[in-house]
């Protein structure tokens, strides 16, 4: 699990992306998930420091939900965040 109790900054931080990547489940902020099309559907993303707390306690050692939310976020990786995923983007540009 990562823990990124991120309080400021702009656009996708790349430390939340890479931990995606590596298949980690993620406890953030909204902060952290900005820019992240549907974070929280495959990570915790949490207000409060109470809810956040709570998130990390709840499901530590809930090995189910953990594997879950790592199996969805390395999906969102491959689906918007490769080289061909970028591409697909783009080609029409080079055309």
């Amino acid at each position: 699990m990562v823990i990124a109790p991120i309080r400021y900054g702009a656009g996708i931080k790349g430390k939340i992306i890479e931990a995606m990547q590596k298949g980690c489940a993620i406890v953030t902020t909204p902060c952290g998930a900005e820019g992240i099309q549907d974070a929280k559907d495959f990570m915790f993303v949490e207000e409060n420091a109470q809810e956040f707390a709570h998130a990390i306690v709840k499901n530590y050692e809930n090995f189910d939900e953990l594997h879950k939310l790592s199996y969805y976020a390395r999906k969102e990786i491959n689906k918007n965040y490769t080289a061909d995923a970028a591409w697909d983007i783009i080609k029409e540009d080079f055309k």
